[in-house]
């Protein structure tokens, strides 16, 4: 009694917010602001690394090691590109796996090389604004337009504090391009276009191959249809066919350029091993790293496939999880890698609303809204000695 009367104070006092013509932007900008307040405050020194962008940047003029291999790629996608030829390069170096991440190449090749590494970020960013209000206008959609707009809050506040939600385009100055892998993916799911899916998804895989790995969601998404009489029906879709026919053609692409330019194999024996060794001394916090809070959304969800005996969603599900998070653990940046699930969270959301009331869901979302607020995100998160997690 004494929490529905502080949750019923709160969303009083934040009935500005909810409220008019606007209020979805207005979440979103009240979310991405906490995100930078409580984020930035809890670790300033992921300052130091906008300060170091801006010296390059603007100060020195020159560029940082990431910066440097996307302005070589944009002139020359191959030949150019030493790490495509040059085997005295360790495979496990970040340089080495950036041959087949095209699309910052293309664009900077597109729109040219003077202060990209500015414009890129600035583009980033405009667009991380888009993303937002989409996954705002999806969980909407989930959660039904006559919903509490205090759920739609929660749930969006919880979401952006994550690195697949504001992190990937406030904080990768690197530039990685995580975020358009992520807004790419998202698209791949808003559009039922069939051609559009295709297209989203070759997008998204040629930003990041981990990309591909996640693509299982999108099906996912096309696959299961949950009625409203809480019934689950199984359904080859054409947005899913759409999704499996980019992820063999961006194969057959990728090993046509492999054998025509010649170029090396870039993992070499052991890696998978080392890589996962070494990330598990840290199992606990990079695996949490990952989605936060929001773990405890995609918990609930398995919880109420099993308890429901939906054993063909919940092993389709699961499944897909344990493989996702897995390659996360052999890619290095495991809290990267995990995030590229993003679309498990909407899913999971998919599966509460049909099986919770308003009320239940009300509750989990604001825990998960408090955890996620409160967990520092990792990307950019530099120890004494400068030692950093990814």
């Amino acid at each position: 009694m004494y929490i529905e009367t502080l949750i019923a104070d709160l969303e009083h006092k934040l009935s500005w917010l909810l409220k008019g013509k606007f209020w979805l932007w207005k979440i979103i900008f009240v979310s991405i602001f906490l995100f930078i307040i409580v984020d930035f405050s809890g670790n300033a020194s992921k300052l130091i690394y906008f300060r170091d962008f801006w010296d390059n940047e603007f100060v020195k003029g020159e560029l940082d090691e990431t910066h440097k291999i996307i302005k070589e790629q944009s002139v020359d996608y191959f030949s150019f590109f030493k790490s495509g030829k040059d085997v005295s390069i360790p495979s496990y170096q970040h340089e080495a796996k950036m041959k087949f991440r095209l699309f910052l190449p293309t664009l900077v090749r597109i729109f040219g090389e003077k202060h990209f590494a500015a414009w890129l970020y600035l583009l980033a960013v405009a667009l991380g604004f888009v993303y937002l209000y989409i996954i705002a206008k999806v969980s909407l959609k989930i959660l039904g337009e006559d919903v509490n707009r205090l759920v739609v809050f929660f749930f969006m506040a919880g979401f952006a504090s994550l690195y697949a939600g504001a992190g990937s385009f406030i904080m990768d100055i690197s530039p990685y391009g995580d975020f358009f892998a992520f807004l790419f993916l998202l698209l791949s799911i808003y559009f039922k276009n069939p051609l559009l899916v295709f297209g989203f998804c070759q997008l998204a895989f040629w930003v990041d191959e981990r990309a591909l790995v996640n693509a299982i969601y999108v099906i996912l998404w096309w696959t299961f249809t949950i009625l409203p009489d809480k019934e689950i029906k199984f359904k080859i879709s054409v947005q899913a066919l759409a999704t499996i026919i980019s992820g063999i053609i961006y194969l057959a692409i990728r090993w046509y350029i492999t054998t025509s330019y010649k170029l090396y194999d870039t993992v070499y024996i052991g890696e998978f091993v080392s890589t996962f060794y070494e990330n598990i001394k840290m199992l606990s916090l990079r695996f949490w790293a990952g989605f936060e809070g929001m773990w405890l959304l995609i918990l609930l969800a398995l919880v109420i496939l099993l308890k429901e005996k939906k054993y063909f969603l919940l092993i389709a599900f699961a499944g897909s999880l344990v493989a996702t998070v897995s390659f996360a653990f052999i890619a290095y940046d495991v809290n990267r890698g995990i995030s590229y699930s993003f679309l498990a969270i909407l899913l999971s959301l998919m599966i509460c609303k049909k099986y919770l009331s308003e009320k239940e869901l009300k509750y989990i979302l604001l825990i998960c809204f408090i955890v996620s607020v409160l967990s520092p995100t990792l990307n950019r998160f530099r120890l004494t000695g400068g030692w950093q997690f990814m």
